[in-house]
């Protein structure tokens, strides 16, 4: 069986239920994010990539939030020629 994993502010979160559970809050923030691909590195069916991104999202006490960094993710391709997330850092740069 294959499980993802997306690594918070609190550490990883494996499986889809985790997953949601983990991003739930951030979700609610309505997000407005940028993303501009840094590198792009393929081989064997696996990737390799970074991002930049920024996003903008309210708090719950109303109050704007704005954070940037930096991403490092894995992917693999699919049989079906498409692309899923096997691990996702959003802080991959610090």
């Amino acid at each position: 069986m294959r499980t993802a994993a997306c690594v918070t502010r609190d550490g990883p979160a494996r499986g889809l239920k985790s997953i949601r559970q983990a991003l739930a809050g951030f979700l609610a923030s309505k997000p407005q994010m940028q993303l501009s691909t840094r590198k792009l590195v393929e081989h064997g069916g696996f990737a390799l990539l970074s991002a930049d991104w920024k996003m903008t999202a309210t708090g719950s006490d109303g109050k704007e939030i704005k954070v940037a960094a930096w991403s490092t993710e894995v992917g693999r391709k699919n049989a079906d020629g498409t692309w899923t997330y096997l691990i996702d850092d959003p802080f991959g740069g610090e």
